[in-house]
């Protein structure tokens, strides 16, 4: 979490260096913002972090008062997946602009704690990037960009929605993703209320995005299957799921992760066999507020399992909102 904070603050004193004093935010957004990822959101990208709006250092909330951000986060991330990001997924102007400064230096490989650290003392994290000047003291920043993927340089004139990198892993990344910043008049301004973020939650104002874009409460994001207990370390690294398992694996588990929950949310997970039968299924209430969090359930195994498609289904409850349903399959197979 500390390196996390201290990103947030080298990240501001970037984006103020590349543009210099301005005036405190007033009056209309000069401009609105398009969508920045040639993706659906929803099927196949998701907002994996909302901006920081709680102005105390210790604590963190969305927009909405909710956990879906964590301590010091300036911007909203845009995650997509490893195969996704394996193919390549577009970066989009938000706006029309001129690019003030890049950086295409970084690769793209998971990296130690360690090296996140060596990031942020070399005031890295933002990784590949590109700050793109709207007018008017309004300014976005795109972070984590993949090496070699940059199409524009400093000078260079860009339309909306134009296509200006692809989303890559650079700098201090767990997962691929796009980490936009707004900075408006000086200020870091959460888009979906198109206030400063440092106002604190609850403070709605006019929304910067030509299109809205629906709140989410949780994000279930990544889930799948294991032979064995699931190493969520390795999993943070791009460990990816397999693809089939042999009939005699010595365990069967199912795990998911989620972003932003809250205290009283219920989660419960079912894996189920190819006859429809239960083989294992687990409920969790969450007791603290969590910015990100992984679950699993599964049991060990005697003996082989019968061949077919398998299923875990994550079902997600909170008080006072709609439940949410999302399922992941897996072929067990007859070894060769």
């Amino acid at each position: 979490m500390e390196r996390r904070i201290l990103r947030s603050i080298f990240c501001t004193l970037l984006l103020l260096f590349f543009i210099g004093p301005v005036p405190a935010q007033a009056g209309e957004p000069p401009v609105k913002l398009s969508f920045p990822l040639a993706c659906t959101l929803d099927t196949d990208c998701w907002i994996s972090a909302y901006p920081d709006s709680d102005p105390k250092a210790e604590t963190y909330r969305d927009y909405m008062c909710s956990a879906r951000s964590y301590i010091g986060h300036k911007g909203t991330d845009f995650a997509v997946t490893e195969d996704a990001f394996a193919v390549g997924v577009d970066v989009l102007a938000a706006a029309e602009g001129d690019v003030l400064r890049i950086r295409d230096t970084e690769n793209d490989t998971p990296k130690t704690p360690e090296e996140f650290e060596t990031l942020s003392a070399q005031k890295k994290d933002c990784g590949n990037g590109i700050l793109i000047d709207h007018g008017a003291g309004f300014f976005t920043q795109y972070c984590h960009l993949k090496e070699d993927s940059l199409l524009v340089k400093p000078g260079d004139h860009v339309q909306e929605g134009q296509k200006i990198a692809q989303v890559g892993r650079s700098g201090n990344a767990e997962l691929p993703h796009l980490h936009l910043s707004v900075l408006w008049e000086g200020a870091h301004t959460d888009p979906f209320t198109g206030k400063p973020i440092e106002n604190g939650c609850g403070q709605m104002g006019q929304n910067l995005w030509k299109d809205q874009i629906p709140y989410q409460p949780v994000l279930l994001h990544r889930m799948g299957f294991r032979d064995s207990v699931p190493d969520f370390s390795a999993i943070k690294k791009a460990q990816q799921n397999p693809k089939s398992l042999k009939v005699d694996v010595k365990a069967l588990t199912f795990w998911v992760e989620l972003y932003g929950v809250m205290p009283d949310d219920q989660v419960r997970l079912d894996i189920r066999m190819p006859d429809g039968r239960s083989f294992a299924a687990q409920s969790f209430t969450q007791d603290e507020i969590k910015a990100r969090k992984f679950i699993y359930t599964g049991r060990k195994l005697s003996a082989s399992l019968p061949p077919g498609t398998y299923t875990g289904t994550v079902f997600f409850t909170r008080p006072g909102t709609p439940p949410v349903e999302r399922r992941k399959s897996v072929q067990v197979k007859i070894g060769e």
